[in-house]
């Protein structure tokens, strides 16, 4: 006899037959103590700003914005962070046209569109310029005192503010170029 059990993998999931030989335990995670939507959370992080002013002190009308987000093999909850970002944007007469949401891939491929509106929703992929990093498309900024050759995407250096959103993760496997 075998018992099946459904392990959830990316939008989907994948089947395994284990035998009944087998001990089998799942460990669910407990449930967050965060009572607060994530709305209400990215609100009052933007109202009280770490180090800095509020984006309204900062931005100003006719500024051009790249926001750097993940890309599709990151789990950043992209798509709940950006409304209340770019409502506060807009309310600081950003124009929608002066505001780019660049896709960090890295060395990562080019993402799909149906990769690219899920990460940002399908209504921000519809009203706000959204392209994937392009290593192509980088500017040569010069070379580190370790030596280390300065590249950065055309639109990101050419644009007056650039946010960066995100996590930051250890990479335990070691890539040299």
């Amino acid at each position: 006899m075998t018992m099946k059990l459904e392990l959830p993998f990316g939008n989907t999931s994948v089947s395994l037959n284990i035998p009944d030989t087998h001990t089998i335990e799942t460990v669910v995670p407990t449930k967050s103590h965060i009572t607060a939507n994530p709305e209400t959370i990215i609100l009052k992080a933007l109202q009280n700003p770490i180090s800095r002013g509020r984006l309204s002190e900062i931005v100003q009308p006719g500024d051009r914005l790249a926001i750097l987000v993940s890309d599709t093999t990151r789990s950043v909850p992209t798509a709940i962070l950006l409304p209340p970002l770019l409502n506060k944007l807009l309310a600081a007469n950003v124009e929608k046209e002066n505001i780019s949401i660049i896709f960090g891939l890295g060395i990562h491929r080019h993402q799909t569109e149906e990769e690219r509106i899920n990460i940002v929703g399908p209504d921000i992929y519809r009203e706000f310029h959204c392209i994937d990093h392009d290593r192509d498309q980088c500017i040569h900024l010069g070379i580190t005192s370790r030596g280390t050759i300065v590249e950065v995407f055309r639109p990101v250096v050419e644009s007056d503010i650039v946010i960066c959103t995100g996590n930051i993760e250890p990479l335990f496997l070691g890539v040299y170029l």
